[in-house]
């Protein structure tokens, strides 16, 4: 219903506003600014500026009240609407709305007719506001039912108002006439190969979209009006590559420093050890996008914005694994052991332990090791007799494993080890031969017989690019998020609104042809995390060294 409730500032709104452009008005007032504050916060919130709910009816006498009536669920943040099926969400902001929309030309100028769909003359305030109030359009047409007809008075309407005037009406920061400003963040700590990759894809992608700027420039200086229009909003493209040093606690003031001396539209990919938490912070603070790091540790924050992740790393994987062992159980009573580095299972323990509340068949214990020093075969020998789990899930490195390859008699009572891909990382191959008889490997990313295949064509723009072979994860990752970024950007159509950019990066990312690592990435409005789901894989018994599935797709 929310969607639906708001499609109709779309039938209202009916008509594309023209290039973004800066009002010629002096700064508003400070009554002027909170008017359009108040403004903004009806749109996105449905709060009135007394701090009560907005009010509405849709469809002749269905009640809307709060963010059920927000303008943002279906015309989001940025004001450029949306679509849900067949029904297209037309934008609403000022320069869109105070426009007419016109059926055609007659010579050079446009005339506007009262027949027909789709036309209409330009809003005035007196118009929207009516609009806004009875449901009729700026030539006094009947809008849709699914239109809200809100009950506002004067000073919350000229509030909304106000707002929509100056809904994504400047170019964001990060962005000049010929200019567009992209970072990548890269943390004290990472692996150096890691490091490397990621500049060398970056580096490469962007000497190659330059390439082809400079092409798009001449033909929008030598083109007729069309094509001045259609290579009116290429950019030349400029990397900045923001580096982060010392403690994690200071990273925030680290990136306050790098916007300031340059605004970047977006940061693009990046890496870093430990939670992403503090770039994180920072991004939505600066209100900058964020797009697809490197990072185990994601921040779940579905409720804000800016920051988009591949997955939601161990947690997701925890949930997955959950589910697959209650379809596997039967009905059997078992005993489940997860043991993890005490501070360092990256959210996969309490995850494991929420999913498995309540299941009475599947009995749960936990085991953190220290978080520094061997685990030896004594400690797992210890443990293992102790706690006799017939199933034990280890969030741990190879390296750690080691030991409990040794302890093959009490390993001989537990049926399955449950391992992790994200966490061993390039160390499967490492799992002891005992060890890797039992296992089970949770993996968020695409099946290994179709790995390969997915990722011909990036491995071929690589290696035409002489770009030295890495971190797959890495590298492919980088490679996606700029190639996904080359595509949302030809869609804003010279409308350079941060707020547009991360809404069409939710709307193209199911219908990449470029592959990611993932077998599937989708983002519903708002969603923050594109992996939905992960794999069970096993070592294949006569070829120990690969991994096959033991599992479809599991979404938990």
């Amino acid at each position: 219903m929310r969607m639906r409730s708001a499609i109709a500032l779309a039938t209202l709104l009916v008509g594309v506003g023209a290039a973004v452009s800066a009002p010629g008005a002096d700064s508003p007032s400070a009554v002027e600014a909170q008017r359009r504050a108040a403004g903004q916060t009806i749109y996105r919130s449905g709060i009135l500026a007394t701090g009560g709910p907005v009010r509405a009816t849709v469809q002749g006498d269905v009640p809307l009240s709060g963010d059920q009536a927000a303008c943002i669920t279906c015309h989001r943040r940025s004001g450029f609407g949306s679509s849900e099926g067949r029904a297209i969400v037309r934008p609403v902001t000022g320069d869109a709305l105070y426009k007419p929309v016109t059926l055609g030309l007659v010579g050079t100028a446009n005339l506007w007719r009262s027949e027909g769909e789709g036309t209409r003359p330009g809003y005035t305030d007196e118009t929207l506001a009516r609009a806004l109030r009875t449901g009729r359009d700026s030539s006094g047409r009947e809008l849709d039912p699914l239109m809200p007809r809100y009950d506002l008075d004067d000073e919350n309407v000229a509030a909304l108002i106000a707002y929509l005037k100056t809904l994504s009406a400047f170019s964001s920061p990060g962005v000049d006439g010929s200019t567009l400003h992209f970072a990548t963040i890269i943390a004290d700590g990472v692996d150096p190969r890691g490091r490397q990759g990621l500049l060398d894809v970056m580096n490469a992608f962007f000497r190659d979209k330059n390439a082809g700027t400079r092409n798009e420039a001449g033909r929008k200086a030598r083109g007729p009006a069309e094509m001045k229009r259609e290579y009116g909003a290429y950019r030349t493209w400029k990397l900045h590559v923001w580096e982060l040093h010392g403690a994690p606690a200071t990273w925030g003031s680290q990136l306050d420093d790098h916007y300031r001396r340059q605004p970047v539209f977006a940061v693009l990919g990046g890496i870093a050890p430990g939670s992403w938490q503090p770039i994180h912070d920072a991004c939505e603070r600066l209100q900058v996008p964020c797009l697809f790091p490197i990072t185990d540790e994601p921040v779940d924050a579905e409720d804000e914005f800016y920051t988009v992740y591949f997955t939601r790393g161990l947690p997701l994987e925890a949930a997955a694994l959950a589910r697959h062992l209650e379809r596997t159980a039967k009905g059997r009573q078992r005993r489940v052991l997860q043991a993890y580095r005490e501070g360092h299972d990256l959210g996969a323990s309490p995850a494991l332990r929420k999913a498995l509340e309540g299941n009475t068949a599947l009995a749960l214990h936990d085991h953190a090791f220290p978080t520094s020093g061997p685990i030896t075969a004594a400690d797992w020998t210890s443990l293992l007799q102790r706690e006799r789990p017939d199933v034990l899930v280890a969030w741990l490195r190879s390296a750690d494993l080691e030991g409990l390859g040794q302890s093959q008699q009490e390993l001989a009572g537990v049926e399955h080890v449950v391992l992790s891909v994200s966490v061993l990382a390039d160390g499967v191959g490492a799992v002891p031969p005992a060890v890797r008889a039992k296992a089970l490997l949770t993996s968020p990313f695409e099946r290994p017989d179709l790995l390969d295949g997915r990722l011909t064509r990036t491995r071929g723009w690589l290696r035409s690019r002489k770009v030295a072979p890495g971190d797959d994860r890495v590298q492919i990752g980088t490679f996606y998020v700029l190639a996904l970024t080359v595509e949302a950007m030809m869609e804003l159509r010279g409308y350079f609104s941060r707020d547009y950019f991360v809404e069409r990066i939710e709307h193209m990312v199911d219908g990449m042809l470029t592959s990611s690592m993932y077998p599937r990435l989708t983002l519903a409005p708002g969603a923050r995390f594109a992996s939905q789901g992960c794999f069970i894989l096993r070592f294949d018994e006569s070829e120990p060294a690969q991994l096959v599935t033991a599992s479809d797709w599991i979404v938990p």
